[in-house]
């Protein structure tokens, strides 16, 4: 079933979204106008709704409607983020599946590994593609095992993404810091946030939710055989995968730190 967004709507809130930009504190009635317009969006678009969840928490900053809220560089790039799917958007979407689906079911894993030889791999139902972390990463970049998990996710939501449209779909993690982040669309660390703000924007235009939940790595042995880069291990626990892997453009690279 189609929804449709009234289009004057949609250009109200990208009006309201370029003057947020510009400013370094508005009123409390501002940001109440703001969620408001937000909130009206996201009854058809919940794939936004835990992302906003940082303009709504800005309300408790302020009592009275004068009173000013300062607007973070963080709720700027977040709403940048609203920028760049409303501006292409036609104001037109479903509804969106009503089961969620794990996504074991829908034969998707992915895994990452630390170290300078190592990398990580996606899988989708034969689909499949593996990356070898560049050697001009920093250490800092090749320890933060929080950022480096996340991006097999944002890799298989790049190559795939049309695949999850209007699914709610269980991402299997066997990272427990991850599934927070990944649940509540939020990091402290701006390189996690970077790669976090893209897979919502993915989000919003495949028209898809996402839950994470907890997954032993035992149990992950396509993925984590993908990011070893060990061909033959994985060959033997997806015999039926596709004999080639699916090609990574630049494109997905220059999302990357």
């Amino acid at each position: 079933m189609m929804i449709k967004i009234p289009l004057d709507k949609i250009t109200k809130l990208l009006e309201l979204i370029d003057f947020f930009s510009s400013q370094k504190k508005v009123t409390l009635k501002h940001m109440q106008s703001l969620t408001g317009c937000l909130a009206f969006c996201t009854k058809a678009l919940p794939s936004g709704r835990a992302f906003s969840r940082r303009l709504y928490s800005s309300l408790s900053q302020a009592k009275k409607p004068h009173h000013f809220i300062r607007v973070s560089n963080g709720m700027k790039k977040d709403l940048l983020v609203w920028k760049s799917f409303l501006t292409l958007f036609n104001g037109h979407t479903y509804i969106q599946d009503f089961d969620w689906v794990n996504s074991p079911d829908l034969e998707l894993f992915t895994d990452s590994a630390g170290g300078k030889q190592l990398g990580c791999g996606a899988f989708l139902n034969g689909s499949w593609a593996c990356l070898k972390w560049p050697s001009n990463w920093a250490k800092d970049i090749l320890s933060d095992i929080t950022y480096l998990e996340i991006i097999p996710i944002a890799l298989a939501i790049f190559l795939w993404g049309e695949k999850f449209t209007n699914k709610k779909i269980l991402f299997h993690c066997d990272n427990s810091a991850v599934v927070s982040i990944l649940n509540s669309k939020t990091s402290k660390s701006e390189r996690v946030m970077s790669i976090v703000r893209t897979i919502v924007l993915w989000t919003l235009k495949y028209n898809f939710q996402f839950k994470a939940i907890h997954l032993s790595s035992v149990t992950n042995i396509i993925a984590d055989s993908l990011s070893r880069g060990q061909l033959e291990k994985f060959k033997k626990a997806a015999p039926a995968a596709e004999v080639e892997p699916t090609p990574v453009p630049q494109e997905f690279w220059d999302l990357l730190i």
